[in-house]
């Protein structure tokens, strides 16, 4: 193959590559922020006089809660006042922060109940453009200025619930049947009963945390064909080599760049204490967290369709097309890449900086570590790999003797 057409190809698989590991990890981070669960509190709901009580004594708690509120409206009109324009959204009412309904997906709180946010196809038919932030929508009879331009969704407005404009418009009866409670790390079930106990609620349980944990899995995909791509020749070629010095040389190069790669990628190996067993030997204890968890994914993926869950969904989506992508890249890729000396280590070093950077820019990534990190540890590992399949001159001549010399011993020992 011509030198130049496998520079041009391995050139744009690389930028495509770093392209959708930046998304991804993008989309990850947007999906972080909705750690917790969702409480369907089924058809008594939460009126505005009670949603008020429940944030007042929240705040005299020594350690307050973080929940949101939320209520989805159908078939709703929201006009554009400057075109005389109309269109019919869903309504999202809220009670709290946006950001733990919607992830990253745009930002609300009760501090700026003048606000809302709209999706951009809704934005197109009212006002023929996307980029109208700062302009003015009306809906219910309130006019709002738009904070942001919602992704993912589609016939969609999201705006903070306030209790007069409640009462003008006749909607005394408005009340909110979900609750989004965020908590991190293992206190899940520990918070979501606290929280039962301090507000008096019930009602069926959706548990957030599964989407980042699928994210995490999804990446976990790409990130171990890396790994294996990078440090299974070195562990072949240590096989290979006829030395025992060289040999050295393969293994320590080979799990040298398995400990540089953790420390890049910094996986997070916690294990849910809910999946730990009395006995491992415990068949009905795995059947039972089988069907628990088979159930959960269920849920999660094809329950509950409402706006603020299929915001979450949808990212997660992009996430697993983003990272099928990168690692297809990524594979094709490996037939163009080859660092065969110093310069083109150089070369390419330079190459793929400048490449990350530019990726850095363009999606806004929170994990500039391994976008900075992991391009280099495959370039290195590409060098590593070159310069251990070269053998020394005159290689062949010496094992060829070798055996020789083994094979005249063995004559001489059996007589």
């Amino acid at each position: 193959m011509n030198n130049k057409v496998r520079y041009g190809a391995g050139i744009l698989l690389a930028l495509l590559v770093l392209f959708c590991l930046g998304r991804a990890l993008s989309l990850k981070e947007g999906l972080k922020q909705a750690e917790g669960a969702v409480l369907d509190l089924g058809d008594a709901g939460i009126g505005m006089l009670a949603a008020a009580e429940m944030l007042e004594k929240n705040q005299l708690l020594e350690e307050p809660m973080e929940f949101t509120l939320w209520e989805q409206q159908e078939d709703q009109t929201v006009e554009s006042p400057e075109f005389s324009r109309s269109a019919l959204v869903r309504g999202i009412a809220l009670w709290g922060d946006s950001r733990l309904v919607l992830g990253g997906n745009g930002f609300l709180d009760a501090s700026d109940p003048d606000g809302c946010l709209l999706d951009g196809d809704t934005a197109l038919s009212l006002f023929g453009s996307r980029n109208i932030v700062g302009q003015t929508v009306r809906y219910g009879g309130r006019e709002l200025p738009v904070r942001g331009i919602l992704d993912g969704v589609s016939d969609t407005i999201v705006l903070e619930a306030v209790q007069e404009e409640k009462a003008d418009t006749g909607q005394e009866n408005f009340a909110f049947h979900h609750v989004t409670l965020s908590y991190g790390g293992e206190r899940g079930k520990e918070v979501l009963a606290e929280f039962r106990n301090q507000f008096g609620v019930s009602g069926t349980v959706l548990p957030l945390s599964g989407y980042p944990g699928i994210a995490k899995g999804i990446h976990g995909m790409f990130f171990l064909v890396v790994l294996c791509s990078v440090c299974f020749p070195l562990l072949r070629l240590a096989r290979t080599k006829a030395f025992r010095e060289e040999r050295y040389l393969c293994l320590a190069a080979a799990f040298g760049m398995i400990f540089a790669f953790f420390w890049i990628v910094r996986p997070d190996f916690l294990w849910p204490e809910d999946w730990i067993p009395g006995r491992w030997s415990d068949f009905s204890f795995w059947e039972a967290l089988w069907k628990e968890q088979t159930g959960v994914a269920q849920e999660l993926f094809f329950g509950d369709s409402s706006v603020p869950i299929w915001a979450l969904k949808s990212p997660l989506l992009q996430c697993l097309w983003y990272t099928v992508c990168g690692t297809a890249a990524y594979i094709a890729g490996r037939r163009f890449w080859k660092v065969e000396g110093e310069r083109e280590l150089w070369i390419g070093a330079f190459a793929v900086i400048a490449a990350a950077f530019a990726v850095i820019l363009w999606t806004d990534s929170p994990e500039r570590r391994i976008l900075w990190g992991l391009p280099l540890y495959v370039l290195v590992g590409l060098f590593l790999r070159s310069r251990f399949c070269t053998e020394p001159e005159g290689t062949d001549r010496l094992i060829d003797k070798e055996n020789k010399n083994e094979a005249v011993e063995g004559m001489v020992k059996h007589g």
